[in-house]
C-alpha cells in the first residue's frame, strides 16, 4: 500500500475511535486552565512595553541569536542574562538553555558518568526521561512518588551494585505540573546526605508567595 493511502487508513482509524486532536485557537475571554502561562505573562502590558523598548535602546539585534552559542550565536546580552538568572536565584552561575525541556535532556544527557547511577522519581517530567534515556550512567531506577521510604530502599539497592565511590543523580520536580503537589525536598535532602549523592530538581517556576527571588528548592533545603 503506498504511504500516503497507508496514512490515510491509520488517520480514518484513529477519526472512528475519536482519537484525532485539532489546532484551536483560544478566545481571549475565555478562561485559561490548560497553558504554562501561569503568571499571565503573555498577556502582561508591563513585561510587553518593557520588551519592546529594550528592542529598541538594546545597540545591537536581539532578534535572532543567528545560532549556537558556541560557535557564533554568543552575545553580552546572552551572557548579561546569564548573569542576572544567577544572581536573581543567588546561584554561583547559571546557563540559559532554548527551554526547560531541553535543560534536562542537556544535564542527563552529559553530566552522570559511566558507573553512575540516577533515580528519578515516577512522575517526573518526560524532558528528564529524554535525558536519562541518553546519559552515560550504567544505572537507571525510579521510587514511588513521593515516598521517602521508598527512596530510602532504592538507594540501598542501588549502593549495593554500584558502591559508595560512584555517583547517584536523584531527579524530581519542585512542583509536579500534572498533579500539582509538592516534592518533599527537605526530607529528600536529609535522607541523600550520607550518600555521595546529588539532587536534581525540575522547578519551572518561583514561589511568589513568600519570597519572589527564593526557588522553592532553596526554600526547603537551606536549613539542612
Amino acid at each position: 500500500m503506498p504511504l500516503k493511502e497507508q496514512l490515510e487508513s491509520i488517520l480514518e482509524r484513529r477519526k472512528k475511535r475519536d482519537l484525532c486532536r485539532y489546532l484551536v485557537v483560544a478566545s481571549p475571554s475565555s478562561a485559561d486552565f490548560s497553558s504554562n502561562d501561569f503568571l499571565g505573562l503573555s498577556r502582561n502590558k508591563i513585561l510587553n512595553d518593557k520588551y519592546l523598548n529594550t528592542l529598541i535602546t538594546f545597540p545591537h539585534s536581539i532578534l535572532g541569536s543567528t545560532g549556537s552559542r558556541l560557535l557564533d550565536g554568543n552575545s553580552s546580552y546572552a551572557e548579561s542574562l546569564d548573569t542576572f538568572l544567577a544572581e536573581f536565584h543567588n546561584a554561583e552561575s547559571a546557563l540559559m538553555f532554548t527551554s526547560g525541556f531541553d535543560a534536562n535532556v542537556g544535564f542527563f544527557s552529559s553530566v552522570p558518568q559511566p558507573g553512575d547511577a540516577i533515580i528519578i522519581d515516577e512522575f517526573v517530567h518526560a524532558s528528564v526521561h529524554d535525558g536519562v534515556r541518553a546519559s552515560r550512567a550504567s544505572l537507571v531506577t525510579s521510587f514511588k512518588h513521593n515516598d521517602i521510604e521508598n527512596l530510602k530502599l532504592v538507594l540501598e539497592n542501588v549502593i549495593r551494585k554500584i558502591g559508595t565511590k560512584s555517583n547517584i543523580f536523584v531527579a524530581v520536580e519542585s512542583l509536579y505540573s500534572m498533579d500539582g503537589d509538592f516534592s518533599p525536598l527537605k526530607e529528600i535532602v536529609e535522607t541523600l546526605n550520607p550518600f555521595n549523592a546529588y539532587l536534581f530538581v525540575d522547578e519551572a517556576g518561583i514561589d511568589l508567595k513568600n519570597n519572589y527571588k527564593m526557588s522553592v528548592a532553596k526554600k526547603k533545603t537551606r536549613q539542612i
